[in-house]
């Protein structure tokens, strides 16, 4: 399970156009991110991985859980910049990382 903070892109649709979008405040994220973590809890789901956007609400960040023992091995090396991430499509973007 990933929690994830709502992060805006400088290249979405949002930012381009004067839409007004309803943002919870800082108090209401943290609130939010304490009810998932205490489901985490009960279901027994760890916390393995973590990582920040630029633009991320409250300067909070995404975190990964999962089973003890069934960490996605993929996930910590794309965020340790040790997998290389080949990607297809209208303005994809792939990175290639040396041994």
């Amino acid at each position: 399970m990933t929690i994830h903070t709502f992060a805006s892109k400088r290249e979405s649709e949002l930012s381009g156009k004067k839409i007004t979008v309803s943002h919870s405040t800082e108090s209401e994220i943290v609130k939010m991110l304490d009810i998932a973590q205490k489901y985490a809890n009960i279901i027994d789901i760890k916390p393995y991985y973590m990582y920040r956007q630029k633009h991320i609400e409250g300067n909070l960040e995404n975190v990964g859980y999962c089973l003890s023992g069934l960490e996605y091995m993929c996930n910590i090396q794309i965020i340790e910049k040790k997998q290389t991430i080949i990607a297809f499509g209208a303005g994809a973007v792939s990175k290639f990382m040396l041994p």
